[in-house]
């Protein structure tokens, strides 16, 4: 135990006896308060299945007898320790784990009875409190939350310790142990729980009904132009459901009058730019050029060639791939692409997904600038193109009970998570060049891209041998060594190099 870091241990309980759900960026005051109650009941529950009914026989147990047998329930005793006692979680499982090793001791009628749990939970998490957490109570306020004079606690601290043979140290084996034991009552309780609960109508919904929805752009439709500035066409989710957590851009091409040559990732050269914004606060940013970039990083981990091909925007589901290649020297014409949009909430994880009930008082606006037509193909000077694009989402139906504690938890983490795109450009005359970021925003992510100056769709990869990012002057994020000679650290590859 002594080997292992707190927070270590800290974590593992909130994800053993809690679930794995909550950020890792919790802080530790955070994890103490929402895991210590949970491990106090579960603990509390446990040994309320291992105590027998009357009292024990005479034995170095009977020190912690009551006179009678108490009124209130273990249940109700640690909830009540819980609250007045600031103990951590890890305290916690040491008493458990004391009074564990209090049950194993070699004297067959040692067992927890309903007249000596409520002392033995006192003392051990007296003990434990002491032993593991950084500030501790004194003996008298135990006491007085307890229930018991101090002198009574003092001769059960002194006696308990003799039970366990001073060996307050805990190993890694018996904190797994306790721990699959709190979470195993843990599971038995809300086993039982769900049996019980008996709904007066059924549940209209459940967790995995999921609905498709369409969702038509406003008036004026969107056209394909050479205009150099082109338009900004909008588009309101519906609401429909409970969580958006896909969305993907249907685009259908009109039949054009003469063959173009062959365009790569078409789907993405038809989007200049694609925002999503509630209340006139803009939620997500990117670029056609942005999700192709994803795209490609998407591919580079992508096991099977044709699911990266789907991605790119190619691929129509029901379209062969022989039907997209060039045929005598001219390519067919797509008809109907799907271009996935990777929002921060349209990334295939339901615990990241969009809250409708954003838009009860609000309503969500896609906003969809389409690339100039001259950018992707030559047509004549004064061609004018009306494709029919709308918003397919992926909307699921929450059971109520869970949409209502989502509409007080997790709408305001999730709905203004801002994950907004900025560019810095620079031309690539010299071998070095520095670039000066200006951000409004905490950066999660760097990306170095370098494309072609005559096409900036067309990605150049490994163009970039090495980086280094200088922050306020100072080069924070180097790990490597510091030259002798110069005073200079080396380059640190900290980007991801496209």
């Amino acid at each position: 135990m002594e080997d292992v870091p707190y927070l270590t241990w800290l974590h593992r309980i909130r994800r053993l006896c809690m679930g794995s759900g909550g950020s890792t960026l919790e802080t530790q005051f955070e994890l103490e308060a929402s895991a210590c109650k949970e491990l106090l009941t579960c603990c509390c529950e446990r040994w309320a299945q291992l105590s027998c009914s009357g009292p024990t026989s005479e034995s170095s147990m009977s020190i912690f007898e009551g006179k009678r047998p108490a009124t209130v329930p273990i249940q109700k005793y640690g909830e009540h320790l819980s609250r007045y006692l600031d103990v951590s979680p890890v305290a916690v499982i040491g008493a458990c784990v004391y009074i564990f090793k209090m049950l194993n001791r070699k004297e067959p009628v040692d067992v927890v009875s309903a007249s000596n749990i409520h002392r033995l939970l006192l003392t051990a998490l007296m003990l434990s409190s002491k032993f593991f957490d950084d500030g501790s109570y004194e003996n008298a306020y135990f006491a007085e939350v307890g229930g018991v004079s101090v002198e009574e606690l003092n001769s059960l601290e002194v006696a308990f310790l003799f039970g366990i043979d001073f060996r307050l140290n805990l190993t890694e084996a018996e904190i797994e142990k306790a721990l699959q034991e709190i979470v195993r009552v843990r599971c038995e309780r809300r086993l039982s729980q769900k049996r019980k609960a008996e709904p007066v109508e059924p549940v209209p919904y459940s967790f995995r009904c999921r609905d498709p929805v369409v969702n038509e752009f406003n008036e004026p439709q969107p056209v394909f132009s050479n205009a150099d500035v082109q338009p900004v066409f909008t588009c309101s989710l519906k609401h429909s459901g409970d969580l958006i957590v896909g969305m993907t851009l249907e685009v259908e091409l009109p039949q054009l009058d003469s063959a173009y040559p062959y365009v790569s990732d078409l789907g993405y050269r038809l989007i200049d730019e694609l925002s999503i914004s509630v209340a006139g606060v803009e939620l997500d940013r990117m670029t056609g050029l942005h999700m192709l970039l994803k795209a490609v990083m998407s591919d580079a981990h992508s096991e099977y060639s044709r699911f990266g091909d789907m991605l790119n925007g190619v691929t129509v589901p029901g379209m062969l791939d022989s039907e997209a290649e060039i045929q005598d020297g001219e390519a067919t014409t797509h008809k109907l692409v799907h271009v996935p949009i990777p929002f921060w909430f349209a990334r295939a994880q339901v615990s990241n997904g969009f809250p409708l009930a954003s838009l009860i008082t609000a309503e969500a606006i896609i906003k969809l600038k389409l690339s100039p037509l001259s950018s992707i193909i030559q047509p004549p000077p004064d061609v004018r193109l009306q494709p029919r694009i709308s918003i397919l989402t992926d909307n699921v139906w929450l059971d109520p009970k869970v949409a209502f504690a989502l509409i007080r938890s997790g709408p305001s983490k999730s709905l203004f998570q801002q994950n907004l795109h900025q560019d810095h450009a620079v031309d690539a005359d010299l071998p070095v060049q520095r670039i000066e970021l200006t951000c409004n925003k905490s950066v999660r992510r760097l990306l170095w891209l370098v494309t072609a100056s005559d096409d900036p769709n067309q990605i150049l990869p490994n163009s970039v041998l090495s980086s280094r990012l200088i922050l306020e002057g100072y080069d924070l994020m180097s790990r490597g060594p510091v030259n002798q000679d110069t005073g200079e650290r080396a380059d640190g590859k900290y980007s991801e190099l496209v």
